[in-house]
């Protein structure tokens, strides 16, 4: 039996109650507890990798394209915005030249 999801009460329900919220702006809330953590981690990040660019003689950019990865993956791994795949995160520490374990 095959049922016809996209015409259903649910789902139309659903759809206007989507439609409903975007037409507010909603966004979603800023914790400050994870704002100060985000700092913390992005410092973290930083103090390990910014002396190994400096030695390698690298900016942000320079690192994203010897791993092989977009520049805003880098950088906003870099500035704690977000933490990335596991093989996305192996292809930067192989581009520091570290194991993987290390970043923070």
């Amino acid at each position: 039996m095959m049922v016809q999801v996209t015409n259903s009460v649910e789902w139309l329900g659903h759809l206007d109650r989507l439609a409903k919220l975007a037409d507010r702006g909603i966004e979603r809330p800023q914790n400050e507890h994870a704002t100060r953590n985000s700092k913390s981690i992005a410092r973290k990040r930083q103090e390990f990798v910014k002396p190994i660019l400096d030695e390698k003689g690298w900016s942000v950019d320079d690192w994203a394209g010897e791993a092989g990865v977009a520049y805003h993956t880098a950088s906003d791994y870099l500035n704690g915005k977000r933490t990335p795949f596991r093989y996305t995160m192996a292809k930067l520490a192989k581009a520091l030249g570290v194991s993987v374990k290390f970043l923070p």
